[in-house]
């Protein structure tokens, strides 16, 4: 990865997004050092993959868990090389359980994680906010209930 790309998360997507148009790959690999730092990260990894339409294997991190501590879409492994190993291979070997899992990953990052999906959500936390603020009482919503318990 050139240093430019470093240098801001729209940078290594630009980057990510050109390489994956001239030698696309099949699979995005996401492993983390189960470490506090770690512990703490998004699952932004496992969305660019679904962006680019990459089955993804990740570690079994709370990163790359839903709210619900369901996995997101992919292969979850703990920090075992022999597994890591044993689910590329087979992932290689397997082109219809990587198209399986690429599918996975983008009907999530499309029906739960866009902007567009998130739309109705932002839209009634934002108007609370708001009603809060000018100190009207606001009647909390279902949606935003919801969307603050996750």
């Amino acid at each position: 990865m050139p240093h430019r790309a470093g240098l801001s998360y729209p940078a290594f997507v630009a980057w990510l997004t050109a390489q994956q148009s001239q030698r696309p790959w099949a699979i995005g690999i996401a492993p983390l050092a189960d470490n506090d730092f770690n512990r703490c990260k998004s699952s932004i990894k496992l969305l660019d993959y679904g962006a680019l339409g990459l089955a993804t294997v990740a570690s079994d991190m709370p990163a790359y868990q839903a709210a619900d501590g369901t996995a997101l879409p992919g292969t979850l492994l703990a920090a075992d090389e022999a597994a890591w190993f044993h689910a590329l291979s087979k992932l290689i070997r397997q082109p219809a359980r990587r198209l399986e899992l690429a599918k996975a990953g983008r009907a999530s990052l499309l029906g739960q994680h866009s902007l567009a999906a998130q739309s109705a959500t932002r839209r009634a936390i934002l108007a609370e906010a708001a009603a809060a603020r000018s100190d009207r009482p606001a009647a909390p919503t279902t949606i935003a209930m919801a969307a603050v318990r996750r």
